[in-house]
C-alpha cells in the first residue's frame, strides 16, 4: 500500500471537542475517525473546486477540508473540519485503502511517503448530479441477480393480495412518497468493508451494515436503495434472505411490486402476459395512487420489457415513432399498441424488420369508457428519455397468434396518452381566459344598464369573447369528458353561454358593425352593490345645474367606461360605504365643484387637484368610519376628521383590540373636535409612557392596566402647566459643593491608544423650579477647534436625547436638578490658550421641537484618566505551573512521583488554592509516561459519604483499559485487597507496571 501523511491542523481542537472529542487527545481521536485507524480514507470531491486541489473526508462522526500541505508532498493538510450531520453530500465517498500516519510536526524526520497530488488527481472533479432516468432505472446487475434466484425466492417477495384489494395502502404509499423525496439521490452507495455501506443522499452520509438494514423498516420503500444493494453486497445470500423478508415489512407493498416489475422484465412473454393477467387489477390501482416519480419507473420497467423482447424478436410492435412528438409519446403509444406472438420455431430464414404500420388513433367511444385515477398525472417520465430504436421493415407475422398485452393495464394508460397529447392542464388553462373574458364583459354590461341614457355602445368586444368562449368549451368537452375538473369547468362556462344567450337575444341578436340601446335589458339585469353607491353620489358631482340628473348620469357612464376611474370610483364607494347620508357631507368638502358640461373636464380637474383624495380615503377602515360619522355630525371639518383617523388607525396597531374598542367609545360621545384630539393625545401618551417601559410586551396587558395607564397621563390643562415647567430649564456645571468648585472634566485617550482622537467626560447638571417629564433632544456643538474637520465616520457626542422624568430630579436648595454625563469625542487638548474647549448646548422638545435651554459652557483643566485595574484569575488547572513556579507540596513533585512508581502511597494536606489539583493533574500526566496505570478520582463529584458510587466508577474505568473490573457485586466504603487481584494481573500483562489511584478533594469522602 502507498504511503501518506496527515497533518491536522491545531486551531481545530475547539471544532473537535464541540464535536465530541476529548479535549487531551483530539488530535488522535480526529485522525482515528478520518483514516480508520490509518487504513484508509473516504474522499469526496467539492463542488468549488473542478481541479481537485481540495477535497473532503468523510469520517465516522466528522466532516473534513484537506489539502496539499505545503511542507511536505506527501502530506495531507486538515484545515478544516465540521459536523457529518451538518455536511453538505455532494457526491458519493469514494474509499481509498492507504497507510497513512499522523504528523505533528513540520520538519518530522519520518519514511518519506509518495506524493499526495497523485491521491488527489485520482479522485477527480465532481460529476453532475445523477440524471432522472438513471435513478428510476432498475440497475442490470439486480436484474442479473434476481434472473438467477431460485423460483420459489422470487415467488415470495412477488406481492400476493388474497382478496384483491391493496390492504392499508395508503399509509404505505404516503411513506414511500416521503421516503422518496428524502432520498433522492439515494441510489448510490460504497463499500467500506464487508457488509459495510456508505449510504449517501440529501442528508448526511450514513454508514450501516447490512443487518442494521433490515431494522430500517420504512427506508426498504426506496427501490433505488435495494438495486444498490444487489451490485454492492458481498454476500447473496443475505440480499436473498433480506428480500424474502419484504413481504412482512409494514408498507413494503409497493416496493413489492417493483421488484416484480424488474424480474419481469427478464422472463418469456408468456410469463409476462400471465403474471400481467394475473394481477392486472390491482396493477392498475396501484399505478393510479402513486406520485409522478414512481409511475415513471413503471412506465420505464415496462419500456424495458419491450426493449429485451425486441432484441430477441419476441414481438411485434406495430407503430412508427418517425413522426412522435417526443420520446415519451413513442412509450406511451408503443405500450397501448404492444401484441404478442407465439415463439416460432429457430430456422435458418432471415427475419425482417418489424411492420411500419402506425396504431390507430383513440376513438372518442373509446375515450368515453376508460376512468382514469383522480390523482393520475399527464407527465409520464423525464424527456431525457432516448427513443426507442425501432426497425422500419416488417417482420412476417403469418400464424401469429396476436392479442392486446393487458386491457386492464391499457385502460389505465389510455388517459397518459391523451394528456401527453394535450394535457388536463393545458385544456383548464385554455378556459381559464376565455372565461375571465365573458365574466368581465357580463359584468360590465349589468353596471352600465343599472342607467338610463341615450346613449348607443357597440358590442364588439362583448361577443368576440362570447365566440371565443364557446370554441373553448366546445373544444375542451370534444377533447376529455371523463376528466371530473374540466367538466367541472366546462360547467362553469356553460352557465356564462346561457346568460350571455339570454342578455344577447333582447338585443335582436345585434351585429359586430353595430350599435344598439341597451335600456331594453335593464330590468332583466340587477345592478351591483358599487352603482348603488354611485347613484347615491350627491351634488358634488354636478353642483346646482338644473340638469343634475343629466350631467350625473353622463359622468357615471364615462367613468364606467374609462378604467383608471372605474377602478377608483370602486375603492372608493367600497370604503364610503358604511358613512351612509354622510358621505355627501364628507365629498363635497373633499372634491372640487364640477365646472362645464364635459364629464372628462370634470374628471381632469378632479383628478388633477385632489390627487390625495384617494389616498387619505383608504385611511378610513370600519370601526374609524362609524366614527367619523360622529365627527362629521358635530360639524368637524373633514380634512381634520381625516388626519384624526390616520392617528386613530396608527393607534390600532399598538394597543389591545379591547382598548381600542373603548377608544371608539369615548370618540362617539365627544362635543367637539378638541375633545377628539384631547382623547387621541392621551392615548398616544399611554403608549408612549408602557412601550418605553415594557417595549412590545405592552400589548399583552390587560384592559384594567391599560384604563389606569391612560388615567394617570395628563390633561391639556397639565401638559400646558407642564410646558410653562419645561420652559424654565437651564443647563450648568456640576459641582462638587455649594462654594461652586465645578467637578473636574476628564481626557480619555481613545481604545488602544492609535487613534488621534480621544473623549472628554464632562459632568452637566439641567436645572428646573419644578420636576416635570419632558423628552429633550440635545444639540451639542464645540465653538472652539478641537473637532475641526472632524471625519463623518469619527463618533459624535453624546448623549443625543434625554428622557427626563419627575421622579429623577433631587431638590437642592429649592430648586430641581437632574445629572448626566456628555461624552465628547475631539483631539487632545493642547497648552495654553488651545487647552481651553468651549462648548454649547441646546435642549428642544422633542416633538415640537421649542427650544427650552441655549448655554455655552467652558472648561480649561482635565484630570488625567487611569484606566481601572482588571484581575483574570484563571480556573483552568494547569499542570505546568508545577514546573513553571511550584508552591507547597509541588517542589516535591518529582519525589513523589517516584515514590509513586516504587508503589507508596502518599497523601498531599495543604491550604485551599494551594496547588493540590494542579499537583493531581502533573502526578496523572507524567505516571501515564512512565507506563503507570493512573485513574483520577475526584471526589466532589459524588454525594458526602457515597463511597459505593466512587469504586463503582473506579470499577468501569478498569473494564474501559483492562476488559476486566473488581469482582465484587456491591461495592463497600473499603474493598479488600484481594479484590484487586485480578486487575493486577491483567494489567502485568499489558506491560503496566503499577497501578495508580489519585483521589482529588479526599477529605470530603476520606475525613
Amino acid at each position: 500500500m502507498t504511503l501518506h501523511y496527515l497533518r491536522i491542523l491545531s486551531r481545530l481542537s475547539s471544532f473537535a471537542i464541540e464535536n465530541g472529542a476529548n479535549p487531551e487527545n483530539w488530535a488522535k481521536q480526529v485522525f482515528e475517525d478520518f483514516t480508520e485507524e490509518g487504513q484508509a480514507l473516504n474522499i469526496v470531491p467539492l463542488p468549488d473546486e473542478p481541479d481537485g486541489s481540495i477535497v473532503g473526508l468523510y469520517g465516522k462522526k466528522i466532516f473534513g477540508k484537506a489539502c496539499e500541505d505545503q511542507h511536505r508532498e506527501d502530506t495531507l493538510f486538515l484545515f478544516r473540519i465540521e459536523s457529518a450531520e451538518r455536511a453538505s453530500s455532494f457526491a458519493t465517498p469514494v474509499r481509498h485503502e492507504l497507510t497513512i500516519r499522523p504528523i505533528f510536526i513540520t520538519n518530522d524526520n519520518d519514511v518519506e511517503g509518495v506524493p499526495i497530488r497523485s491521491l488527489l488527481q485520482s479522485v477527480g472533479a465532481l460529476t453532475s448530479q445523477i440524471g432522472p432516468v438513471e435513478l428510476i432505472r432498475p440497475a442490470p446487475e439486480l436484474v442479473a441477480y434476481l434472473r438467477d434466484l431460485e423460483h420459489d425466492v422470487i415467488w415470495r417477495y412477488r406481492p400476493i393480495r388474497s382478496s384483491g384489494v391493496l390492504e392499508d395502502s395508503h399509509a404505505s404509499l404516503d411513506k414511500l412518497i416521503s421516503l422518496q423525496k428524502r432520498f433522492e439521490l439515494l441510489n448510490r452507495s460504497t463499500i467500506t468493508g464487508r457488509d459495510k455501506f456508505i449510504l449517501t443522499g440529501q442528508s448526511r452520509p450514513k454508514t450501516i451494515g447490512l443487518g442494521e438494514l433490515q431494522k430500517l423498516g420504512s427506508q426498504l420503500l426506496n427501490m433505488t436503495l435495494l438495486n444498490r444493494l444487489a451490485i454492492n453486497a458481498n454476500d447473496p445470500s443475505a440480499v436473498a434472505a433480506l428480500l424474502a423478508e419484504l413481504p412482512s415489512i409494514p408498507g413494503a407493498d409497493t416496493l413489492c411490486w417493483t421488484l416484480w416489475l424488474t424480474w419481469l422484465s427478464e422472463q418469456s412473454p408468456d410469463t409476462v402476459k400471465r403474471e400481467l393477467h394475473i394481477t392486472e387489477t390491482e396493477l392498475a390501482e396501484t399505478i393510479g395512487q402513486l406520485d409522478d416519480s414512481f409511475q415513471a419507473y413503471l412506465v420505464e420497467t415496462i419500456r424495458l420489457v419491450g426493449q429485451r423482447h425486441h432484441d430477441s424478436s419476441m414481438i411485434t410492435v406495430a407503430d412508427d415513432a418517425s413522426d412522435a412528438e417526443s420520446p415519451c409519446d413513442i412509450v406511451v403509444q408503443w405500450s397501448s399498441s404492444l401484441v404478442f406472438r407465439e415463439p416460432e420455431p429457430q430456422n435458418d430464414v432471415e427475419q425482417a424488420d418489424l411492420t411500419d404500420a402506425r396504431p390507430p388513433e383513440p376513438s372518442s367511444a373509446n375515450v368515453e369508457s376508460v376512468e382514469a385515477p383522480q390523482s393520475a398525472t399527464p407527465h409520464i417520465m423525464s424527456t431525457s428519455v432516448e427513443p426507442l430504436a425501432i426497425p422500419s421493415q416488417p417482420i412476417p407475422t403469418t400464424g401469429a397468434h396476436q392479442s392486446d398485452l393487458s386491457p386492464t393495464l391499457r385502460q389505465v394508460l389510455t388517459p397518459w396518452i391523451i394528456g401527453q397529447r394535450l394535457p388536463v392542464s393545458d385544456i383548464l388553462n385554455s378556459l381559464e381566459q376565455p372565461v375571465q373574458n365573458a365574466r368581465q364583459q357580463l359584468e360590465y354590461l349589468r353596471e352600465v344598464l343599472g342607467y338610463q341614457h341615450h346613449d348607443r355602445m357597440k358590442l364588439s368586444d362583448l361577443l368576440e369573447a362570447f365566440t371565443q368562449l364557446r370554441e373553448s368549451v366546445d373544444h375542451a368537452l370534444h377533447m376529455v369528458p371523463s376528466q371530473q375538473e374540466v367538466r367541472d369547468a366546462v360547467e362553469e362556462a356553460g352557465s356564462l353561454i346561457s346568460q350571455l344567450t339570454t342578455e344577447l337575444t333582447e338585443l335582436g341578436q345585434p351585429d359586430f358593425d353595430q350599435s344598439v340601446s341597451l335600456s331594453a335589458l335593464r330590468e332583466t339585469v340587477e345592478s351591483t352593490e358599487l352603482l348603488q353607491v354611485a347613484r347615491a353620489l350627491p351634488n358634488w358631482l354636478v353642483g346646482e345645474a338644473t340638469d343634475a340628473s343629466q350631467k350625473t348620469l353622463k359622468l357615471i357612464n364615462r367613468v364606467l367606461r374609462e378604467d383608471e376611474f372605474r377602478k377608483q370610483l370602486t375603492d372608493i364607494a367600497v370604503r364610503l360605504y358604511p358613512l351612509g347620508s354622510h358621505l355627501e357631507t364628507l365629498l363635497s368638502s373633499l372634491l372640487p365643484p364640477s365646472s362645464g358640461d364635459d364629464p372628462v373636464e370634470y374628471l381632469a380637474a378632479w383628478a388633477s387637484q385632489t390627487e390625495n383624495v384617494l389616498d387619505d380615503l383608504r385611511e378610513f377602515a370600519v370601526p374609524i368610519a362609524k366614527w367619523a360619522q360622529r365627527a362629521i355630525a358635530l360639524g368637524v371639518e373633514p380634512r381634520v376628521s381625516l388626519a384624526m383617523g390616520k392617528r386613530l388607525e396608527s393607534l390600532a396597531s399598538q394597543v389591545p383590540q379591547e382598548f381600542f374598542e373603548h377608544l371608539i367609545t369615548l370618540l362617539h360621545d365627544i362635543q367637539d373636535s378638541d375633545a377628539g384630539l384631547a382623547i387621541l393625545k392621551r392615548a398616544e401618551h399611554t403608549v408612549a409612557a408602557l412601550e418605553g417601559g415594557l417595549g412590545s410586551k405592552a400589548q399583552d396587558l390587560s384592559l384594567e392596566l391599560w384604563l389606569h395607564a391612560y388615567s394617570r397621563q395628563p390633561s391639556d390643562r397639565e401638559e400646558q402647566d407642564s410646558d410653562n415647567m419645561a420652559s424654565q430649564l437651564s443647563i450648568i456645571h456640576n459641582f462638587v459643593d455649594s462654594q461652586g468648585r465645578r467637578v473636574p472634566a476628564t481626557y480619555v485617550p481613545a481604545e488602544g491608544h492609535d487613534e488621534p482622537y480621544g473623549y472628554i467626560m464632562l459632568p452637566l447638571l439641567i436645572q428646573s423650579d419644578a420636576p416635570c417629564s419632558e423628552n429633550l433632544s440635545l444639540d451639542i456643538h464645540l465653538k472652539t477647534n478641537q473637532r475641526h474637520a472632524w471625519p463623518s465616520n469619527w463618533p459624535k457626542p453624546e448623549p443625543e436625547r434625554l428622557e427626563l422624568r419627575e421622579k429623577d430630579w433631587r431638590e437642592v436648595e429649592g430648586r430641581f436638578q437632574y445629572a448626566f454625563t456628555a461624552t465628547i469625542p475631539l483631539r487632545s487638548p493642547g497648552e495654553g490658550r488651545d487647552r481651553t474647549v468651549q462648548i454649547a448646548f441646546e435642549g428642544f422638545n422633542d416633538k415640537t421641537r421649542k427650544q427650552h435651554f441655549s448655554s455655552t459652557l467652558e472648561w480649561n483643566q482635565f484630570d488625567t484618566y487611569t484606566a481601572p485595574l482588571e484581575l483574570e484569575w484563571s480556573d483552568k488547572v494547569e499542570s505546568d505551573y508545577v514546573k513553571e513556579h511550584p508552591i507547597g507540596a509541588q517542589v516535591q513533585a518529582d519525589h513523589l512521583l517516584n515514590r509513586l512508581e516504587q508503589g507508596d502511597s502518599i497523601a498531599a494536606i495543604a491550604p485551599r488554592r494551594f496547588g493540590k489539583s494542579t499537583l493531581v493533574a502533573y502526578l496523572e500526566r507524567e505516571a501515564e509516561k512512565r507506563q503507570l496505570l493512573v485513574i483520577r478520582i475526584v471526589c466532589t463529584s459524588y454525594e458526602l459519604g457515597d463511597r459505593p458510587s466512587m469504586w463503582k466508577y473506579i470499577h468501569q474505568e478498569f473494564v474501559k483499559r483492562l476488559t476486566v473490573g473488581l469482582p465484587i457485586t456491591e461495592y463497600p466504603d473499603l474493598p479488600s485487597p484481594e479484590a484487586f487481584q485480578t486487575v493486577r494481573t491483567a494489567a502485568a500483562l499489558q506491560t503496566y507496571r503499577c497501578i495508580i489511584l489519585l483521589f482529588d478533594e479526599a477529605q470530603l469522602l476520606w475525613v
